[in-house]
């Protein structure tokens, strides 16, 4: 029949097929009865978890763009890579929405994740296909600044078999820690002025610049007697 026949709460596959004579004229039937509820239910177990899978992929908190191999390419051209797939949160980086991102090419992709990136998005795609024809998986962690915000996207890229697995995780909570922990270690917590550690990275960055700048030194002459009259909570509003 093509299609399984329940019964009794199994599962068959019946076929048919004709028996001729020698002369070709019909002789009769053949039926073949074969139990498949086993396989029935693995494929129904499959396909729910197929199902499941795809809602989870599409409901995702981070993005995922899945792109594919254009074939054959021309003679002498990179091979390209064009968008089979992305989730609602990729569409989201991209300010787009999901269908508009099918068929598109990785560098288009590229520039519109990367809108407000100061990196050079070219030499990122040439990173991220050449990783990918040694079937290496490239990160990368990008500042994207806009008019009115800041936030930060890590992008990895993973081959899977001819294609190619875009990840776009919001790391913007985990870089603004790091970066208020950094300020809070390189600075002074009253004054909120670098420490003499934070001034030490500062001035060796402005000296590999080579950018030049000026050094001024302030001395507070008189500043214990301020803490001698008034006492030291006086002393730190003065500073």
């Amino acid at each position: 029949t093509g299609k399984p026949l329940r019964h009794d709460e199994r599962w068959f596959d019946v076929r048919k097929s004709d028996v001729l004579a020698d002369d070709g004229s019909p002789r009769g039937q053949t039926l073949i009865c074969r139990d498949v509820t086993a396989e029935n239910a693995a494929q129904e177990a499959l396909a729910t978890g197929e199902q499941l899978m795809r809602t989870i992929v599409e409901h995702a908190s981070y993005g995922i763009v899945r792109l594919r191999r254009d074939w054959p390419a021309a003679d002498g051209e990179p091979v390209a890579y064009r968008c089979v797939f992305a989730n609602a949160a990729a569409a989201g980086w991209a300010s787009v929405d999901a269908d508009s991102l099918a068929g598109k090419d990785a560098g288009e992709i590229l520039s519109l994740v990367l809108a407000g990136w100061r990196g050079d998005e070219a030499t990122l795609a040439r990173q991220i296909f050449s990783a990918a024809a040694d079937g290496q998986v490239v990160s990368e962690d990008v500042e994207l600044s806009s008019d009115r915000s800041k936030s930060w996207l890590r992008l990895e890229a993973e081959p899977v078999d001819n294609d190619l697995v875009l990840t776009l995780t919001d790391i913007s909570g985990l870089m603004r820690r790091q970066l208020a922990a950094e300020r809070k270690a390189n600075s002074d917590y009253l004054t909120g002025i670098l420490s003499r550690h934070g001034f030490e990275q500062a001035a060796q960055r402005v000296v590999e610049s080579e950018a030049g700048g000026l050094v001024l030194f302030i001395d507070l002459n008189g500043f214990k007697q301020v803490n001698d009259q008034y006492g030291h909570p006086m002393g730190a509003r003065v500073l």
